[in-house]
């Protein structure tokens, strides 16, 4: 898992209860996603992306990449498509890193967006509502009604679990779909909050999860 701090330094943990590992040189982005690949891409406060990548040995973000869409939110479908919400709170998406960004039919509204269970595209709203929407180019979006924390992020795994991100940063729940509940805060314990979070598998990130790095 992979996370952003407040100051926007990406922290990682090889676990989901494991302890987060600051990664050098990572300052200053707002979303971290981990195409199939392998590559980490970051999202910076001016809209665009960015790969992690060595660079004479040192581990560094390289771009922007071309790009006349801004987005401010970052995630990967299952099928390992780049996805993200532009400044109006619309999806768009592409296959590429280098290719440009494309709107999806009916968008609007969510301010994050990523794969669900069942083959659903999950999203939240500004105020931490949750939608679903049965295909992520041609869906429309539906609300889903789920007990507990409202969160301003959501997380998928490649078996199309979902975790949240709470509005504070601070929490991390399992959504259990079936019964509509929030459970489980899996970052509890811990004294990182974050500004976002995601799955990365199998990442060139250039750190040992073996030891912390200050």
């Amino acid at each position: 898992m992979v996370g952003v701090t407040h100051d926007g330094k990406m922290v990682i943990r090889d676990e989901e209860d494991g302890d987060w590992i600051n990664v050098p040189n990572s300052c200053c982005i707002t979303h971290v996603a981990g195409m199939k690949n392998g590559v980490v891409v970051g999202l910076k406060d001016d809209g665009y992306l960015y790969e992690w990548k060595s660079q004479g040995g040192v581990w560094q973000w390289v771009g922007p990449s071309p790009s006349t869409i801004k987005v401010m939110s970052l995630s990967i479908s299952s099928t390992g498509v780049l996805i993200a919400t532009d400044i109006k709170n619309r999806i768009v998406a592409k296959s590429q890193l280098e290719n440009e960004w494309t709107m999806l039919e009916n968008p609007c509204c969510v301010t994050s967006v990523t794969a669900g269970p069942y083959g659903l595209t999950m999203g939240v709203t500004r105020r931490g509502t949750l939608k679903k929407r049965e295909a992520l180019i041609t869906g429309t979006w539906v609300t889903c009604k789920v007990k507990g924390p409202k969160m301003k992020q959501l997380i998928s795994y490649p078996n199309g679990d979902v975790l949240g991100l709470t509005t504070d940063g601070c929490g991390i729940y399992d959504l259990h779909f079936e019964e509509k509940e929030w459970e489980t805060n899996i970052n509890e314990g811990s004294d990182v909050c974050l500004i976002s979070a995601n799955i990365l598998l199998n990442p060139a990130i250039g750190v040992d999860l073996d030891h912390d790095v200050e």
